[in-house]
């Protein structure tokens, strides 16, 4: 009977028959990590390959797949994060990076000097949209900026 491990006997041609290219480019941009068909964390790196890596190390996140999508210079990889992360949600993912275009409740009350109850009415009024994320609270700093002409500051 032959071993199983003969059926791996491959000859240096068929090895390189197999070979594709290294890809050791840097890339920019935003990467998905996936668990089957569940998307489980997106993150942001200018060396995306390196930073996956990182993640497959990690014994507190579990995937198996990835993919990837480039994002040129002129965009900010910190606005693009956040808004992906708070328009799907994934479950590794419990905080968005500082960006340009939304900032936590507690952001809100500490650097803007909004206060709670202030925020709470206006939700209350609908003109803010709380959006949650691991047990914390972001808006839209476009909703905020708009709470002073609105009369609710």
């Amino acid at each position: 009977m032959t071993h199983p491990i003969h059926q791996y006997r491959l000859t240096l041609e068929q090895i390189l028959e197999r070979a594709t290219p290294a890809n050791f480019e840097k890339i920019r941009g935003i990467y998905f990590l996936l668990e089957n068909d569940e998307l489980v964390y997106i993150g942001q790196s200018t060396n995306i390959m390196a930073r996956i890596s990182h993640h497959i190390a990690d014994p507190d996140k579990s995937f198996n797949q990835h993919t990837i999508m480039p994002v040129v210079p002129e965009v900010s990889l910190n606005d693009l994060e956040a808004i992906l992360i708070l328009k799907y949600k994934p479950k590794y993912n419990t905080s968005i990076p500082v960006n340009a275009f939304f900032c936590s409740k507690e952001t809100a009350r500490k650097r803007y000097g909004i206060p709670g109850n202030i925020m709470n009415k206006a939700i209350r009024a609908e003109a803010l949209h709380p959006i949650y994320l691991a047990g914390r609270v972001y808006f839209e700093l476009r909703e905020l900026v708009q709470l002073a002409p609105a009369g609710l500051l």
